[in-house]
């Protein structure tokens, strides 16, 4: 069997059957946005990379429970962001856990002209402040919608609101977003 051309609730009825193939097919897919999504929440790279793993045990540990319908996605995001959110409350209890500031994604890998490496890379840095400044909720559902493309509807799902509810918090966070990106110095013409 090729897991390579299996749906993802195909692999999941595989995982529930004890499968790891099928594992290793979901996390070859989704395991770079995943990492992503939990770097720019969390602000730590590795804790990021320890949270994707957990998330990725979850799902295959919790396979047998997983009910087709909505996207894969929206329940893999729900498990993720429960974790990050459950690891920023330690963190905001256990402050001494955090003493190294987190690593910035270095965006000058591949830009011939310095100038604009060092322009990049001080945006970059902008927003990674401007994220990190955010509330908790705000920093989640910008990342979710404006970097991995999920829909209002998932949005909603993975926090457990209404839609109405994910698209004003989407809103509010990108005016707080606005706000405190311009505040920096930054030009507000696109987020993210």
């Amino acid at each position: 069997m090729d897991v390579r051309l299996l749906s993802d609730d195909e692999l999941m009825k595989a995982c529930a059957g004890k499968q790891a193939q099928a594992l290793g097919e979901l996390v070859r897919r989704y395991q770079d946005p995943l990492l992503g999504f939990l770097a720019k929440f969390l602000g730590d790279p590795r804790l990021a990379e320890d949270l994707a793993q957990e998330a990725f045990m979850r799902v295959y540990a919790k396979a047998s429970t997983y009910k087709p319908g909505p996207k894969f996605t929206t329940w893999l995001y729900t498990i993720a962001a429960n974790l990050a959110r459950d690891a920023a409350k330690y963190a905001r209890r256990h402050p001494a856990g955090h003493l190294e500031p987190a690593a910035a994604v270095d965006l000058r890998a591949n830009v011939p002209d310095p100038s604009a490496a060092v322009l990049s890379h001080e945006r970059e840095e902008r927003v990674h402040r401007a994220l990190a400044s955010l509330p908790e909720e705000a920093r989640e559902v910008l990342l979710l919608r404006d970097v991995q493309g999920l829909s209002y509807e998932e949005i909603a799902q993975v926090q457990g609101t209404p839609v109405g509810t994910a698209k004003s918090r989407v809103s509010r966070a990108r005016m707080a977003f606005k706000d405190v990106y311009a505040a920096q110095g930054g030009i507000t013409t696109s987020l993210l």
